[in-house]
């Protein structure tokens, strides 16, 4: 996931409600677990290929465990705050 250049502080996203907030959290975990999954992959490779560099190796396996605890927490917090369910008196479809 690339970093805009200039990305938008929390209290320029206070406009998201929350029928966007759904939308916004499936995109941005899709693209952590994507940039996950590459980190472990790109970690795996570098271990067959060569043994001298398991700094680096490990520093990989590290970042993609912090992203997983970040998602975790999302996810949690989401969960907590019914982010995607529908607003009272709205039926689901």
């Amino acid at each position: 996931m690339k970093t805009p250049a200039n990305p938008p502080t929390l209290d320029e996203l206070d406009f998201i409600t929350a029928h966007k907030d759904a939308d916004l959290l499936r995109w941005l975990i899709t693209e952590a677990l994507g940039d996950t999954s590459d980190l472990l992959e790109h970690a795996i490779q570098r271990g067959y290929e060569s043994q001298g560099d398991l700094g680096r190796i490990r520093a990989m396996l590290a970042a993609a465990d912090r992203l997983i605890l970040i998602l975790q927490n999302v996810l949690f917090q989401a969960k907590k705050a019914s982010i995607g369910r529908p607003a009272d008196g709205e039926d689901e479809e």
